[in-house]
Parts: structure tokens; C-alpha cells; sequence
């Protein structure tokens, strides 16, 4: 998978690698920001991208959210 690193060494992913890393598709994603429930992108150079610790955090998150249940 490739991903974007930028200057401050952090790594940015945009909505593929989104894709490929929580098998969701782009319309799931999209659906989840709208309603708050997913992390919303910011903007380099009108392209739309996502830290990995804030993915990583959602995951996580959601992860003990299952385990409760």
C-alpha cells in the first residue's frame, strides 16, 4: 500500500488507501463523514487525505466499542 508522507513524517492517507485498509467503499466512507461517525479529511492541494493516527484512534475506538457489546 502506498502512502504519502509528508514533512513532519506523518503519514497521510487519501480515500484508497482508506479503502484498501478497511475494505469499506468510497460511498460507505462518504455516508459515515456526512453523519459523523468517521473522521473528516483535510484538504492538501484540494485532495483529501487522513492521518494514520487518526484512522489508527477511530479503529481503535471502534474496536472496544465491539467488545462491549
Amino acid at each position: 500500500m502506498e502512502v504519502i508522507k509528508n514533512t513532519t513524517e506523518k503519514t497521510l492517507f487519501r480515500m484508497k488507501h482508506l479503502t484498501e485498509k478497511l475494505s469499506l467503499s468510497k460511498s460507505t466512507i462518504w455516508l459515515w463523514i456526512r453523519n459523523n461517525e468517521f473522521p473528516k479529511p483535510s484538504k492538501i492541494n484540494g485532495v483529501s487525505v487522513w492521518k494514520k493516527d487518526t484512522i489508527d484512534q477511530w479503529i481503535n475506538k471502534n474496536i472496544s466499542m465491539e467488545d462491549e457489546s
